[in-house]
């Protein structure tokens, strides 16, 4: 009975792994990576999540933006492309938002007032890749 007693504790001990010398990192806060986005579909299945949306850099109203195939990510922390981007394909990262707030709104009078023509995706703040 002893000897598998300690035959048992050998072998409990030696199938025991020590925790590692050296731990992974944690994933710094921005790091996670990105969803890949390329329409109007995908970007409102990813609304709230890290996403990555490749396209043509513009300038808008709005702010500077990013166009393929006719869907627009506005990136909220820019208000126009430097010149060595704009026109140019740029690949941006960040939380993807839809947005009603900068919609065109009617005046007391009834006119149109400026916005866009409803709900937009932004960026609030993009990370050009």
């Amino acid at each position: 009975m002893r000897v598998l007693l300690l035959l048992l504790a050998s072998c409990n001990a030696t199938t025991q792994s020590p925790p590692p010398a050296n731990p992974p990192p944690p994933v710094a806060p921005g790091a996670e990576s990105a969803t890949i986005v390329a329409n109007a579909e995908q970007a409102r299945a990813a609304v709230g999540k890290r996403v990555r949306f490749e396209g043509r850099a513009g300038d808008a109203k709005l702010s500077a933006a990013v166009v393929k195939s006719g869907f627009v990510v506005y990136c909220l922390d820019r208000s126009e492309w430097k010149g060595d981007l704009s026109g140019k394909n740029v690949a941006v990262e960040g939380t993807i938002e839809y947005t009603e707030e900068f919609a065109a709104g009617k005046t007391p009078e009834g006119g149109e007032m400026a916005g866009t023509g409803g709900g937009v995706f932004v960026m609030r703040k993009c990370d050009v890749r």
